[in-house]
Parts: structure tokens; C-alpha cells; sequence
């Protein structure tokens, strides 16, 4: 087995592992969390029918730093799940104070909407939006408000 399939097999199995992990492991360090993975390395190999024989601790540090998966062990889970949570609460405002104007101008409206919003958010970065006010947060939340109602009208088209 090359090394592109050793990095690959192994990054499947520390996202699998990471997937894995009680809300407890989310927040400790990577060293500790390396630790935890090396523990248990033999397991990945014998459940993936994977045969390669990792030497050195070092090298499947190194191996995952060249496949970027360092970035992806920081990710909270968790963040996610609050950011869909209020976005959800947003939505259940917003159809209530307009009712359900996305569905009456269908998917073109949302992809206006959107334009709309991106424009925000240049306009925020660039620190020439002075005359709303509406942070970078709010305005990001709303793009993806926007995001799971054009889903939900292309899933509602392929049922009709």
C-alpha cells in the first residue's frame, strides 16, 4: 500500500474516531487527543483491514499534518449544532413576522435574498456599511437561513 492510500485509510479513521467521541473529548487539546488515537491505532489498522505497520508516533503526525487534518480535529461539533439551533429559532421568528414570502417568489427570491446578503457582508468587511445595523453574525446567519429554504423548496419541488 502507498502512501497517498496510508493517509487516506488513516484519515478516515481518525475522523471516524472523532465522530465517535463524547462531547467530553471535544474540548481537550490535540496532544491529548493524539494520545488517545495512538492508543488506540491498532484497533483502526485491524478494523479497516488496513496493513501498514506506523513505526514512529511522529510520522502519523506528520502524515496528517499533510493531509490537513489537523484543522479538522478542531471543529466542535457541537458549534454547529447551536449555530443550526439558532438559525432555526430565527427562521420560526421571521415566517411568523412575514409568513411564508420565501415559498410565494420561490428559489429566484432566495437567490436574490442572498446576493442581497453577500453584499452585506462585503460591505461589512470593508467597513463601508454604515447605515444598518446589522453585524457580520447576524448577517452570515441569515445567508444561511437562506440556504436551507432554497434546500427545502428544491426537496418540496421533487416531491410535487
Amino acid at each position: 500500500m502507498g502512501r497517498v492510500e496510508q493517509m487516506i485509510c488513516i484519515q478516515e479513521y481518525i475522523l471516524n474516531k472523532y465522530n465517535e467521541m463524547t462531547d467530553y473529548y471535544l474540548g481537550i487539546n490535540l496532544d491529548t487527543y493524539f494520545y488517545i488515537l495512538e492508543e488506540n491505532i491498532d484497533k483502526c489498522i485491524k478494523k479497516s483491514d488496513l496493513i501498514v505497520k506506523i513505526d514512529d508516533y511522529n510520522e502519523l503526525k506528520n502524515i496528517l499534518i499533510e493531509i490537513n487534518i489537523l484543522s479538522a480535529l478542531k471543529l466542535n461539533r457541537t458549534n454547529i449544532k447551536e449555530i443550526q439551533n439558532i438559525g432555526l429559532e430565527l427562521f420560526k421568528k421571521k415566517n411568523n413576522d412575514y409568513g411564508d414570502a420565501f415559498a410565494k417568489y420561490g428559489i429566484i427570491g432566495i437567490i436574490i435574498r442572498m446576493v442581497d446578503k453577500i453584499n452585506r457582508i462585503l460591505s461589512l468587511y470593508k467597513n463601508e456599511c454604515k447605515c444598518v445595523e446589522e453585524s457580520m453574525n447576524d448577517t452570515l446567519l441569515d445567508l444561511h437561513n437562506y440556504s436551507a429554504m432554497g434546500l427545502m423548496l428544491i426537496l418540496l419541488n421533487k416531491k410535487i
